[in-house]
């Protein structure tokens, strides 16, 4: 049977710790005041601990993250919809990285161009403002997907979990 030294089990702990932390604040929605040095910390940590886990760090940064909010691109469209709530597409996208268009239309709006370069938008459209606050504070809401075509709402339904039966 393996043992560990004082120091695997230390990195451990911290890692552990720093794991339990950043589930808390993914589950609050605060992304303010947790410790994301913490998790640098801990990934040195558990390096050192664990050599092994060097090839590990190398496989998941060569992945690269799964999306990007981008800046607004002309010329997409509607492609489809989405029924969740607000606080489901932050837990998943962020914060909106667009606010509204100004007038009725659009108060928010998520632009994500997503790792294999699909484009795709998340937004409201049309709501009242008594609407709007409804859907910020929790109502489920129908949100439209636009994109450049239909993978855009294939990419958003996956990154939220929907999985989509094969034809």
């Amino acid at each position: 049977m393996n043992t560990l030294t004082e120091s695997q089990i230390a990195a451990i702990k911290c890692a552990f710790v720093d794991l339990c932390a950043s589930y808390k604040a993914w589950e609050d929605m605060d992304v303010y005041s947790h410790d994301w040095k913490a998790h640098s910390d801990s990934i040195d940590e558990l390096l050192t601990a664990f050599p092994f886990l060097e090839q590990t760090k190398k496989d998941f940064e060569e992945e690269g993250e799964p999306f990007n909010l981008v800046e607004c691109k002309n010329g997409s469209s509607l492609r489809g919809y989405i029924t969740t709530t607000f606080d489901e597409l932050v837990k998943c996208f962020g914060e909106p990285n667009h606010n509204g268009d100004g007038g009725y239309k659009v108060s928010f709006e998520w632009a994500i161009q997503f790792a294999d370069g699909t484009y795709a938008t998340i937004y409201d459209w049309k709501l009242s403002p008594c609407d709007r606050l409804a859907v910020r504070n929790g109502r489920t809401h129908s949100f439209n997907i636009g994109g450049f075509n239909s993978d855009a709402v294939i990419k958003v339904h996956e990154a939220m979990g929907i999985v989509h039966a094969s034809a």
